[in-house]
């Protein structure tokens, strides 16, 4: 059961940077793929992750740690590779999935 959730903001509405950006976006999204896997490895996290909205995109977490480690981790790769992120925010889970 997955207790917690985060919704993270990015200032560029465009979350999956793919070809035509950045050499700070690919970047940027290449080590977040590389955190992840390891955080699924670790049993914290799904692995998948649903987009909330324009630049809106929503990871569940298997509790409050995990929640916090993940967002520890986007702050500082945002600011590692020039990505800024508007708000990252930890929610409780009632849906239980």
């Amino acid at each position: 059961m997955y207790t917690k959730y985060t919704i993270t903001t990015f200032k560029n509405q465009q979350v999956s940077f793919t070809d035509g950006y950045s050499d700070n976006e690919k970047n940027f999204t290449d080590d977040a793929f590389t955190k992840i896997v390891s955080l699924v490895e670790e049993g914290k996290t799904p692995g998948f992750h649903d987009y909330e909205g324009p630049g809106k995109v929503k990871r569940l977490w298997i509790d409050q740690n995990a929640a916090e480690e993940w967002k520890q981790f986007i702050l500082e790769n945002s600011i590692k590779h020039n990505v800024p992120v508007v708000d990252i925010e930890i929610f409780d889970n009632t849906e239980n999935s």
